[in-house]
């Protein structure tokens, strides 16, 4: 149940080999105890032969209980990775030992709302990996950030378990903080007449993967004539995906000429500042009227129309 074989320098095996008067090569003796070999010292010979004449060399093997070493390296322990995002750590896993092994993984630590997946480097999904003595072989580990998590640092540990040994590793993950705002009205016109007040409704939605608080709209340029109020003052938190409103309450001076009036708002909240311009198309009452009246002159010309035409009958 031994086997054994020589390979030369760039481990390829071979068993014949041509050399010249003087000429070496190096070669390596490889051999494999199999699991069920008895514990004690066997004596292994080598013989190599050509032309009638042959040497001989005897290896002594002292064959021990197999035990493995597991060894756990990775180059990033530390990661960064926003709220909805996904954590990815690669770690290289190595049999130190005399024996192979079944290396299985755990991770010690991390939240209870938290989830892992292992790949291989074929990208397969596992739970374990087959090392031989001397074996490596590289794992990485993803772990999705839930959305609404809040900026912060967690540490865990990653547990790779053999038959006989366990190797630990210090992992950790910094969650950034992804605050990201976006205003769903898209029409900003409005228009009034002077001495009017009109509503303009502004809708923002919270599209990042973190609670914003103190949401408010600041009025920062309003022309002369024109006076704006804002409700609410502030919106105290949007979750994720929820939506606030604000309500714009524009007040039109009836000394306010005809024309177009540019109002300019920003919206804040943490580190989010968008700026708007609000276009309001300012008409006289004058002009109104003047319309409503040939609204009705039209009228009249129809009706007079209609009972000359259809009177009689």
């Amino acid at each position: 149940g031994w086997r054994a074989e020589v390979r030369d320098k760039e481990g390829r095996p071979f068993s014949t080999v041509f050399l010249e008067p003087g000429q070496y090569i190096e070669a390596h003796l490889r051999i494999r105890v199999p699991p069920e070999a008895s514990y004690g010292k066997e004596v292994i010979t080598l013989k190599a032969c050509g032309l009638g004449v042959c040497s001989v060399i005897n290896f002594t093997i002292n064959v021990v209980e197999g035990y493995d070493d597991v060894q756990l390296q990775t180059a990033t322990p530390f990661t960064s990775a926003y709220a909805g995002g996904i954590a990815r750590f690669k770690v290289k896993v190595r049999n130190e030992g005399l024996s192979s092994t079944v290396v299985s993984f755990r991770l010690e630590g991390l939240p209870e709302a938290y989830t892992y997946t292992l790949r291989d480097k074929n990208g397969n999904i596992i739970g374990q990996i087959y090392l031989e003595s001397g074996g490596e072989e590289e794992i990485e580990i993803s772990i999705p950030i839930p959305v609404g998590t809040e900026p912060g640092f967690i540490c865990f540990t990653l547990v790779a378990k053999g038959e006989t040994s366990e190797a630990k590793s210090e992992l950790g993950i910094n969650i950034l903080g992804k605050y990201e705002l976006k205003i769903l009205t898209e029409n900003f016109y409005m228009e009034a007449t002077a001495g009017s007040k009109e509503k303009f409704y502004l809708n923002v939605k919270n599209t990042g993967y973190n609670a914003i608080s103190n949401v408010k709209v600041t009025i920062t340029s309003v022309p002369k004539n024109i006076e704006v109020e804002v409700d609410p003052k502030e919106i105290p938190a949007i979750m994720p995906g929820e939506t606030g409103r604000f309500v714009l309450t524009v007040s039109v001076s009836p000394e306010a000429t005809a024309g177009d009036y540019f109002i300019e708002f920003k919206v804040e909240a943490e580190d989010i500042s968008i700026i708007r311009l609000l276009r309001i198309g300012v008409r006289q009452r004058g002009e109104i009227a003047y319309v409503g009246l040939i609204m009705i002159v039209l009228v009249i010309i129809a009706l007079a129309f209609l009972y000359r035409r259809y009177g009689q009958r």
